[in-house]
Order: structure tokens, then sequence, then C-alpha cells
């Protein structure tokens, strides 16, 4: 793979993450309180980076939710070819993570928390290989230049699909600053 290509699906890849994050959108208050300006919430954001908003992370992630993704990053730290994604990811990709990082905490880990039920929605999915090309074809999730390829060969579409949605929890653990390299 050429760099022109690896810095152009590297991009492609940051600007779905960018739309996936951004399309998370939760909502919190309380009655009775008027609501903060930007610059109120950038201040008490910049004064605690751990700040959610006000929401606590157990009202992002259950607790098993929070076992397994720590579970998964323990992994990804101990893969070579993961870290070193992650570090091509920061040195290519610095300036978009940069404003990746802006979002706030309970965007992100709701990002994650959608990322980590994808990926085990995976084991569900390709139960029956055949169906989920069919299925995934149907609602045009399949590029039409890989459909032949993933036809002759199900079992491809399985783990480029794996691979896609574990690199999007990783470039989500990355924005979020749980996984360095």
């Amino acid at each position: 793979m050429t760099t022109t290509s690896t810095t152009k699906r590297w991009s492609l890849v940051v600007l779905f993450a960018i739309l996936f994050v951004s399309l998370i959108q939760p909502s919190h208050g309380q009655f009775g309180m008027p609501k903060a300006t930007e610059e109120e919430e950038g201040a008490a954001a910049a004064a605690d980076p751990m700040d959610t908003g006000g929401e606590t992370v157990k009202s992002v992630l259950t607790e098993q939710e929070e076992i397994d993704i720590a579970a998964i990053l323990k992994e990804a730290r101990a893969d070579l070819e993961t870290m070193n994604m992650v570090r091509k990811m920061k040195e290519e990709m610095g300036k978009e993570l940069g404003e990746l990082e802006q979002l706030s905490k309970v965007e992100v880990l709701g990002a994650l928390k959608v990322s980590l039920q994808e990926l085990k929605g995976l084991d569900y999915l390709f139960q029956d290989h055949e169906r989920a090309l069919v299925e995934m074809d149907k609602e045009g999730l399949i590029a039409p230049e890989h459909l032949q390829k993933y036809q002759k060969d199900p079992s491809l579409l399985e783990l480029d699909t794996r691979r896609a949605v574990y690199f999007q929890f990783i470039a989500i653990a990355v924005v979020a600053g749980f996984i360095e390299p």
C-alpha cells in the first residue's frame, strides 16, 4: 500500500470518526437551572479534564462496559501492530485528532460505548456469513467494488468489518486519551 493511499485511508477513517462522534448528542440539564454559556462550560472543562459536563462516567457506561473497554484497551496496548497504528495516527492525523479532543468527555464516551456495542454485535452478525453479506449489501454497507470479492469469500467481509470497527474503537480511545503510543 502506498503512502498516498494510506494517508487517504486515514483521512477517510478520521472523517468517519468525526461524523460518528458528532452524531452522538447526549443531552443533560436540571429543571430550573439556567443553561451555562459555552464559555462557562469550556472553563469548567479546562479546570477539570475528567469533567463530563455534570454527568459521571457511570451515567454513560455501565460497569460491564467499563470492564469490557478496559480489557480491549489492555490487549491493544500489548499489541505491537495496534500501537504502531496509534503512533502513525497521532503523527499523520494530529491536527484532526486535536479537533476531536475538543469534544466533551460524554460525547467521546458515548461514541466509545457505541463502538463497543458494534464490536460485540459482530459475533451475532457473522454467525451466518452469507446472510451477513446479504444484509450488509442491502443496507448499502458494502462498496460495489468489493462485493464480488466478498461473494467469493464471505469470511473476508467479517475480517474487514472487524478490522474497521476495531480501528474505529481504537481511534475513539485515542481521542479520549485512553491509549497513547
